[in-house]
């Protein structure tokens, strides 16, 4: 996904749970994981800059009854 921020910021993703692997990105730079089968309730930090930026949410899904959970706004607060 895509974010355009005017000042500098932190947003936050809230990892409710993950079954499988799951990282983070940004911009291209590993920000968090691999959280991995069983893990929950993890905080994961994005420090923005102004200008728009690329944040990626990378799952690997191996097939099964698989979920993933992350609750946050990115846009708003």
């Amino acid at each position: 996904m895509k974010v355009n921020v005017t000042e500098t910021t932190t947003k936050t993703l809230y990892l409710g749970a993950v079954d499988n692997r799951v990282d983070f990105f940004l911009d291209g730079n590993h920000v968090s994981g691999p959280w991995g089968v069983g893990q929950q309730h993890i905080n994961i930090n994005f420090v923005l800059s102004p200008g728009e930026h690329t944040i990626q949410i990378i799952y690997n899904s191996q097939g099964g009854a698989d979920y993933l959970s992350i609750y946050s706004d990115l846009a708003g607060n």
